[in-house]
């Protein structure tokens, strides 16, 4: 698989509903771009990442961030760096507020 853009789309959210966003088996590290631009006061938006560390593992997070209210100028919110060598899946989760669409990407940096 190349570098850059692996999945990208824009999610409609149902609140309480975990939606796994993007998936992949494939060994690199990766970050996710998500666009908050929609976010109003009142809403919450949980975004997470689960990986395994060995083959035979159950996927765990690896990063959370929680999100309130609308960002003003800073609409666009990123992962850090997420190192994956068995399985990588990113999740977002609306938990107050009207349900919103989310713009996101996710991008693989590097590979090895």
């Amino acid at each position: 698989m190349a570098l850059g853009t692996v999945d990208s789309g824009t999610e409609s959210l149902t609140l309480d509903t975990p939606v796994d966003l993007a998936s992949t088996t494939t060994a690199g590290i990766y970050v996710c771009q998500y666009n908050l631009t929609n976010l109003a006061n009142g809403d919450i938006i949980r975004l997470y990442a689960t990986a395994k560390v060995l083959t035979g593992d159950t996927e765990e997070i690896v990063f959370e961030g929680i999100y309130a209210n609308s960002l003003g100028a800073s609409p666009i919110v990123q992962s850090p760096p997420i190192v994956s060598m068995f399985s990588l899946s990113m999740m977002v989760e609306q938990t107050d507020g009207t349900g919103r669409s989310v713009p996101w990407a996710l991008i693989r940096i590097a590979e090895y």
